[in-house]
């Protein structure tokens, strides 16, 4: 997504609810817009990205790239907590977090 220099760059969670729950192209699609330093893939239903855009703009990007069936949320966050080795906490305070 090109910066929006107005805004600085925030954390959103995509959360992906599909049958076959991989976000192997969404997560395609973003590193055509969003640096590869910026995303960061949570498993096979989530990937948090660190982009200036809106939650909209990413929901827009993404729901094209969806099978019918398949939902998408994506959340905007400043706050998290987490637990276990899946998540990288080092590349969520790369991120100023």
């Amino acid at each position: 997504m090109a910066p929006d220099h107005a805004h600085p760059p925030t954390l959103k969670c995509v959360i992906i609810a599909s049958r076959d729950g991989r976000v192997d192209s969404l997560l395609a699609t973003l590193l055509t817009r969003v640096p590869a330093d910026d995303v960061h893939s949570f498993g096979e239903a989530a990937i948090v990205v660190c982009t200036a855009g809106s939650a909209a703009k990413l929901r827009d990007l993404l729901a094209p790239h969806l099978a019918p069936e398949a939902s998408l949320l994506v959340v905007e966050f400043e706050r998290w907590s987490a637990h276990g080795a899946a998540v990288d906490a080092s590349w969520l305070l790369r991120h100023g977090h």
